[in-house]
């Protein structure tokens, strides 16, 4: 049963552990002489007071319930409903934006475009943003083939292209601040 639990976060340990360690940081900061387990509603309303947004907020409230299922740490059913209701509170003030998403359609015309423009480096960024799914501006941009910048020793995102496929090195990203690295 444990190993079964383990595998449903499996692909969100990561997020997990920091989703708990923020749970932590916030019950050592508002109540430092009480425990962080079991949770409290006193505790779920206070901590629902750093976030906003609604559906970040409803990962954080996730990780505690999962934390506390995992170590069979008996919660009152009341708590839980409360955080519920600071989650559904905190989406009904949170204006979600939509990001615009490029298709496979839309990704040949932008191709097509760049390349009759004899701009092969605007080509290329628009495909490997799309097949790596990268959030252009904050961890593409300036893309270069070696990674160097201007021949100085600072480098910034790279690709390596070739028969099989590319490779995408990236000098930092939103949940890998020292970088990270991928195929496609």
């Amino acid at each position: 049963g444990v190993r079964l639990m383990a595998q449903s976060i499996r692909a969100s340990w990561r997020s997990t552990q920091s989703e708990l360690r923020a749970w932590a940081v916030s019950a050592d900061t508002v109540y430092p002489d009480r425990r962080h387990f079991p949770p409290s509603s006193e505790k779920l309303v206070a901590y629902a007071a750093f976030f906003q947004n609604g559906g970040s907020l409803g990962k954080y409230v996730g990780a505690i319930k999962f934390a506390c299922r995992w170590l069979r740490i008996p919660v009152d059913p009341v708590v839980w409903e409360v955080g519920a209701a600071a989650v559904r509170g905190g989406k009904k003030v949170t204006t979600v934006k939509k990001k615009p998403v490029i298709d496979m359609r839309g990704l040949r015309r932008l191709v097509k475009a760049a390349v009759r423009e004899d701009d092969i480096v605007a080509a290329r960024i628009y495909v490997v943003a799309y097949c790596f799914m990268s959030r252009v501006q904050s961890e593409l941009l300036p893309l270069q083939l070696d990674g160097r910048s201007g021949g100085s020793d600072s480098w910034h995102s790279a690709v390596s292209l070739s028969d099989k496929g590319a490779v995408l090195v990236l000098h930092a990203r939103k949940n890998a601040q020292d970088g990270a690295e991928g195929d496609g």
